[in-house]
């Protein structure tokens, strides 16, 4: 994860390893919804911050 507060940018890298078929497998319908889960996250952080006391 890296912050560039003056351009108001959040960048979130995701690493994954697969470990043969079952991996494959597995990873083939997480790798659609992942997208969206992360998106859901920061848009979730970004409304507790911005209602935290300063």
């Amino acid at each position: 994860m890296a912050v560039d507060a003056e351009a108001r940018l959040v960048r979130i890298t995701t690493t994954v390893r697969l470990k043969g078929w079952r991996g494959r497998v597995y990873f083939w319908p997480v790798r659609l919804v992942h997208p969206i889960v992360v998106r859901a996250m920061l848009r979730s952080a970004q409304r507790r911050l911005a209602s935290a006391p300063a």
